[in-house]
């Protein structure tokens, strides 16, 4: 189902018979060896204050910083975390038993202890269903939203307000993280 609405976001704007990689199949339990290999290369290379991420890397990111809170509370992996267009991060427990199940603020779940900014635009469909489901999963007090006028990701250069808003949320996120730790 997953698949079928990414495929449907991107129809027209890429040929439908080219072969394209993507950091998870969501027809496969897959994903938690993506967090596993996720988890060792910050093990390796980092720490790392901030995380920077869009789209499905966004929800990786999230849906491993979550679990690593959860594990021990003093077990963060990043000070903060910009989350671009993110998607819908998968429920840890739920991989354990190997089915993919949506993390929901709803059902029980803390929020992300990280200072976290979330953008996304108002005429991203995928991104207008999924972002605000990620940012509900982030601490009300440590979170700044940023919702733009445009189809992508981040502002584009000619939309001057919107780039320039989306840069104030990301500036008091990492000063929030950098400074208030």
């Amino acid at each position: 189902m997953l698949a079928t609405y990414m495929w449907k976001a991107l129809k027209g704007l890429y040929p439908e018979d080219d072969q394209y990689y993507s950091y998870i199949d969501v027809n496969k339990p897959t994903y938690k060896d993506v967090l596993a290999e996720l988890e060792e290369y910050i093990h390796w290379e980092g720490p790392f204050d901030l995380i920077g991420a869009a789209c499905q890397s966004a929800s990786l990111a999230a849906a491993l910083s979550y679990s690593k809170e959860t594990d021990n509370e003093n077990s963060q992996l990043f000070k903060g975390a910009i989350f671009l267009s993110g998607d819908h991060p998968f429920d840890q427990a739920a991989l354990k038993g190997n089915s993919l199940k949506f993390m929901e603020s709803d059902n029980g779940h803390t929020h992300l202890a990280i200072p976290t900014a979330n953008i996304w635009g108002l005429k991203d469909e995928r991104a207008r269903l999924n972002a605000p489901k990620l940012a509900a999963l982030c601490n009300l007090e440590t979170n700044f939203n940023f919702i733009h006028n445009s189809t992508s990701s981040i502002p584009q250069a000619r939309d001057y307000e919107d780039l320039v808003g989306a840069a104030q949320v990301i500036r008091r996120t990492v000063d929030l993280a950098l400074y208030a730790h």
